[in-house]
């Protein structure tokens, strides 16, 4: 049996990411070049996205809802993932660990944080949303900002405390293997139990890290389904407008948060299957390079995971989408037909074409954050008649001209 002290970070610390099967004999065989770039990838789309996403949360007020607070805990815990990530590349690089004990204990714990905060974080949403449908009356009392902050801080305290066997048994050592001087980082189990501690590890991080959330996650949404389709059969009187908007805005988050647990699962699940087959020395008959293959192929999908959020927040939810374009100051080009005073406002117009047509409001009361949010709507076909202009050019006050315009409209 190999003895996984002598393996570089990634490939054989027994937690979470990093957890090399045993009977690799020998070198690992990997290549230098091909997954470090992969793990620089990963690490600069992850650092962007989620510094993207934690910027879009802090800022702007229409992602501060208790939902979107514990998406910016999901995307604080992979920030500080990637930000390590690429001491693991240059470990692989560099065939050795250059970086010393203290950072190797970081780096792997670390790994193991962001394994917990992550499938913690999910399974948190999924009770919230499970909360929102089933039980208004408590969402609307239980459900604030404040009592969100209080679950985060929970979550990342929860997580220190079910990986800190891996401050305790990580470390560096150094061994000589065909020639070449190598200094690893991984977990040292007691030499006595060595063998066994590094089995119930796996058993330990996957019952924590995975199966028990998932079965949480699964049970809420399925309690969620059957509640809504409950509610649609019983309802047999023509609900109103509000409560129509509140169900369609409610699914729409239901929606964001099923998308990325299941993104969750496919990451981290082919790791999983990988971890317990080893176990049970299933792959014992595979050759060499196969099998490292495999493994690394689990590894990157499940680092990959760090990076895939800030995506799926762009294209599933519109709040996001509209904060992502602003903070990259992403906005359509407007022709304008003559230079405005300081004064004055504008109003553009969207047809279904994306047909712009800019129009002028003279306003003689300072533009504040009221004022501005009828900048920009959305409108069908909108063409300015005649007596549109007419009334749109006429000198009033901020409010009386705002009102006088929506009632054209």
């Amino acid at each position: 049996m190999l003895n996984v002290s002598a393996m570089p970070l990634n490939q054989s610390s027994g937690i979470g990411n990093h957890s090399a099967p045993p009977w690799f004999g020998g070198i690992m065989v990997y290549h230098p070049i091909i997954i470090p770039v992969m793990y620089g990838i990963i690490s600069v789309i992850g650092l962007t996205g989620n510094s993207l996403v934690i910027y879009v949360v802090m800022k702007y007020a229409r992602v501060k809802s208790v939902t979107y607070l514990y998406i910016l805990n999901l995307a604080l815990a992979d920030e500080l993932f990637v930000l390590l990530l690429p001491l693991s590349a240059a470990s692989i690089g560099l065939e050795t660990w250059p970086f010393g004990t203290v950072m190797c204990k970081i780096a792997l714990y670390v790994d193991t944080l962001n394994q917990f905060v992550s499938i913690f974080c999910l399974t948190v949403l999924s009770v919230d949303r499970f909360v929102a449908v089933a039980c208004p009356v408590i969402s609307v009392n239980r459900r604030n900002t404040r009592m969100a902050r209080t679950v985060n801080i929970s979550v990342w305290v929860i997580s220190l405390v079910v990986s800190s066997p891996v401050v305790i048994f990580a470390n560096t050592d150094t061994a000589d293997q065909h020639e070449t001087h190598l200094i690893t980082c991984n977990l040292h189990w007691p030499e006595h139990v060595s063998s066994t501690m590094g089995e119930a590890w796996v058993i330990y991080t996957f019952t924590l890290g995975f199966a028990v959330p998932l079965i949480i996650i699964v049970t809420c949404y399925s309690l969620m389904t059957r509640r809504l389709c409950d509610s649609v059969k019983s309802n047999t009187v023509q609900r109103n407008q509000s409560r129509r908007n509140r169900e369609k805005a409610i699914k729409k988050v239901e929606r964001l948060v099923a998308v990325v647990v299941t993104v969750f699962v496919i990451c981290w699940l082919p790791f999983y299957i990988f971890q317990i087959a080893n176990l049970s020395r299933a792959f014992s008959g595979l050759e060499l390079d196969t099998a490292a293959g495999l493994f690394y192929f689990t590894i990157i999908l499940s680092y990959a995971n760090s990076c895939c959020n800030p995506v799926l927040y762009a294209f599933f939810d519109e709040n996001f989408k509209k904060s992502f374009q602003e903070a990259l100051k992403i906005r359509p080009k407007i022709r304008l037909t003559k230079h405005l005073a300081p004064s004055q406002a504008y109003n553009t117009f969207y047809s279904r074409r994306t047909e712009l047509v800019t129009m002028t409001v003279k306003s003689t009361v300072p533009m504040t954050t009221a004022d501005t949010r009828m900048d920009t709507l959305k409108l069908p076909n909108c063409v300015p008649t005649p007596e549109m202009s007419k009334h749109i050019g006429q000198e009033q006050s901020g409010p009386s001209a705002r009102k006088h315009f929506q009632q054209e409209i």
